[in-house]
């Protein structure tokens, strides 16, 4: 049986924008601002903003405040997914 959270997990993935977001930060390997998030999926910023903060609740994303920029991090696997970790 899946655990909720990991349901979550499934679900934030299930949109088209917020998976290339993922995919993106992860490919990345390394912080990336919603600016450069916005200039690389030619989505709006609110946009952006948005589905990051849909995967910010589901686990998969971190964001962190930096000055007036937002720093956002992929997690390459949920933690509580038993089909990862």
């Amino acid at each position: 049986m899946l655990q909720s959270k990991c349901v979550k997990c499934v679900q934030a993935l299930s949109a088209k924008a917020r998976f290339t977001i993922y995919q993106k930060l992860l490919s990345e390997g390394k912080p990336m601002t919603v600016g450069q998030l916005v200039k690389l999926t030619k989505l709006r910023q609110p946009t952006v903003s948005f589905h990051i903060q849909e995967l910010a609740a589901s686990g998969l994303v971190s964001r962190k405040k930096q000055g007036r920029q937002v720093l956002c991090v992929a997690h390459p696997e949920c933690k509580d997914c038993p089909f990862t970790g």
